[in-house]
């Protein structure tokens, strides 16, 4: 046997029903005493699909095929004619072979034993030295072993089948099962914090809460943005905008379990989406909420912060001890990497910030860490004091 492999790119909603071939072959195989064809998935990806509007996105998977192709004596199978399908020969090779044009006019003859007559299928088997034969299934077996011709020719056919059938549903025409169709996670949100600063948050349930009187979710304003009508009048987003979305996304990926170890269903499904670079329709709700949740949590910790102290602490150069709780995490990208900005408070209320490029030192929000620091500067920030810090350890 010859291992062979092929490398297809499939639409991922396409892969249940194809698999459910596979097993019907591979079971069929095991019956008749072959080998089943193995399928791997190597990567998942998102395939833009652009339109005039926003593009949507489609999830793929890479798959490998793998499976093995008789060998007998330097002589391997490489393809299947039928004869009877059409006008003309319908050929079948196995993956990664281009066959001679010739087969396809070909007549139904065997090369090895020379007699001409009516053959529903023929079988093309190549030598390692280059030289190609065409044979009925009575002749196959002195080329590919002396088992059943049945099935050596089966097992010929499903390498064929097997690749017309993963080439077939990895052709892809742009018409995506509606719910399959994933939108841009940054897209979807910076439209979610338009949605939110001009008619604020609702959730689903809050809008259905009186049925005499239902109105829009937040998510309905941005599934209409997203997927317009040529009535629909699309926010432009601005800063601002761009500025509650990713605060949003950065709060999400830095969710934790508490100290409790108390972690919400709700919690645990933001921390996974905000990882995604695409959203399903499915997850649409979830994911608008992400930002809807992340603005009342932030609007309450600037009510509590106004209530707290506004002091400096100590002075620039000289190094501290402190009790420090991590009230938000943020960040951005620069041309030197990414910069975690750390917003926490101690005992009294006095704010802190650290900007750290470090790997070896990460905070979690909500928790309260004894530190050793460096002061390095005093500023205000939204009107409220900060006394930067730098060089933070965590202490044992």
């Amino acid at each position: 046997m010859e291992d062979i492999k092929e490398t297809y790119q499939i639409p991922k909603f396409n892969l249940g029903y194809l698999m459910e071939r596979v097993d019907k072959l591979n079971r069929r195989a095991e019956k008749m005493g072959l080998g089943p064809i193995k399928v791997e998935t190597i990567r998942e990806y998102d395939k833009e699909i652009k339109r005039k509007i926003d593009p949507y996105f489609i999830r793929m998977a890479e798959i490998q095929i793998e499976g093995k192709a008789p060998k007998f004596n330097g002589w391997t199978f490489i393809a299947t004619i039928a004869h009877e399908k059409a006008a003309s020969n319908l050929i079948k090779a196995i993956p990664g072979i281009e066959l001679d044009h010739k087969y396809r006019d070909a007549a139904p003859d065997c090369d090895h034993c020379k007699s001409k007559r009516w053959r529903i299928k023929t079988y093309i088997c190549q030598h390692d030295d280059g030289r190609e034969v065409q044979v009925g299934s009575t002749c196959i077996k002195d080329f590919l072993g002396h088992t059943s011709p049945e099935s050596i020719a089966w097992q010929c056919e499903m390498l064929g089948a097997i690749q017309e059938m993963f080439r077939e549903m990895g052709e892809y025409d742009g018409m995506a099962p509606r719910g399959e169709m994933r939108v841009s996670m940054k897209r979807l949100l910076v439209m979610s914090a338009c949605a939110v600063h001009e008619y604020g948050w609702m959730s689903r349930a809050k809008a259905s809460a009186d049925p005499y009187d239902p109105k829009p979710a937040t998510a309905d304003y941005v599934s209409e943005y997203l997927f317009p009508t040529p009535r629909t009048v699309v926010p432009h987003p601005d800063a601002e905008d761009a500025k509650l979305a990713y605060g949003a996304l950065q709060w999400a990926r830095n969710l934790r379990p508490k100290e409790d170890g108390i972690f919400s269903d709700y919690e645990y499904n933001l921390s996974v989406i905000s990882k995604e670079k695409s959203i399903s329709l499915s997850e649409f709700g979830l994911a608008v909420s992400m930002v809807g949740v992340y603005k009342i949590n932030k609007d309450k910790s600037k009510q509590m912060k106004d209530k707290r102290s506004n002091d400096y602490f100590g002075e620039a150069k000289n190094r501290y001890e402190l009790d420090l709780k991590v009230v938000s995490i943020s960040g951005f990208e620069n041309m030197y990497g990414y910069t975690t900005i750390y917003k926490m408070v101690d005992p009294e209320g006095n704010a802190f910030s650290w900007f750290s490029t470090s790997h070896k030192t990460n905070l979690d929000e909500g928790e309260t860490y004894h530190v050793k620091a460096t002061v390095k500067d005093h500023k205000e920030w939204q009107g409220r004091k900060e006394t930067m810090v730098t060089r933070l350890t965590v202490m044992e």
